[in-house]
């Protein structure tokens, strides 16, 4: 029995190594505010989360190799969705142009919730099967805004058992095996999480990177739904402003109406024996 339980133990290794992910990969930021191809949000936008689950532990959208693997052709709730990576940096970006790197031999886990796909983004994020124009086959596109793990930087990846606090989070998405077709209208699935919308989030998608240079970030999933809902949301804000407007000019006019209007006559009554004074004397404001 002292024999077996080795070789089974060897196995199980083995067969966890052959089945992940791992090699050389571009990295980029982005900060879009929407709920991402995993469903890890709502219709208003993006669980906070995902900006960051605990230190060193954030979330990613993935080019389409990673996002659904082996077939690549889901874009939508991937097999890929819930997985978690290790990223080390090396130190360097994929090109001249494309960044200034970042600390080499620093790691990051990140959790992928989300598809960077090639149409909009085919300087990064390939097809499965095809590199990058810097000759790359995968991709890691990190939410949080430039500078959360140096500035582009071209990382080793390895596949890795997800952290327990990740985990809980993935459990919150619509995505998740445990909530797929089921009815989550009443939104108690979310765990209390926080929404950031595509507004707030355009304040995160511009914060410097650490190491400065210019960023060439990838156009985020739906990149034309975040501007149509930022035109709605212009638009309403000058609605409202021309409403309050009328209302003060309205209130100004009724105060000034007020003033040159005379009150009701008011009847004084004096006490018990004394003269009286001001009896339906007109007054004014």
């Amino acid at each position: 029995m002292g024999y077996i339980k080795p070789i089974l133990l060897t196995t199980l290794v083995l067969g966890s190594v052959q089945s992940a992910h791992a090699g050389l990969a571009t990295t980029t930021h982005y900060s879009d505010g929407l709920q991402g191809a995993c469903g890890c949000g709502t219709e208003i936008g993006t669980y906070d989360w995902q900006y960051g689950i605990t230190h060193g532990l954030y979330t990613a959208a993935a080019n389409q190799a990673l996002f659904d693997p082996p077939s690549g052709m889901n874009h939508w709730c991937g097999s890929g969705c819930g997985k978690c990576y290790t990223l080390t940096s090396t130190g360097v970006s994929a090109c001249e142009t494309c960044g200034t790197g970042g600390e080499q031999g620093k790691s990051i886990t990140v959790m992928v919730t989300n598809l960077c796909p090639y149409i909009g983004n085919e300087q990064w994020c390939p097809n499965p099967g095809q590199v990058n124009p810097t000759g790359y086959t995968y991709h890691f596109d990190i939410m949080g805004g430039q500078g959360v793990f140096g500035d582009n930087v071209v990382v080793e990846f390895e596949e890795v058992a997800c952290p327990a606090v990740a985990g809980a989070k993935w459990g919150t998405c619509e995505c998740h095996p445990g909530l797929r077709g089921t009815d989550l209208s009443d939104g108690n699935h979310t765990g209390g999480a926080g929404v950031v919308g595509p507004i707030e989030a355009t304040a995160v998608g511009t914060k410097p990177a650490e190491t400065g240079g210019a960023v060439n970030v990838p156009v985020p999933v739906a990149v034309e739904s975040v501007v149509q809902m930022k035109e709605v949301v212009m638009e309403t804000v000058s609605a409202a402003s021309v409403a309050v407007s009328a209302a003060e000019q309205v209130a100004s006019v009724n105060v000034e109406t007020l003033s040159t209007v005379a009150r009701p006559v008011q009847t004084v009554y004096p006490a018990p024996g004394a003269q009286q004074v001001g009896v339906g004397k007109q007054t004014h404001v």
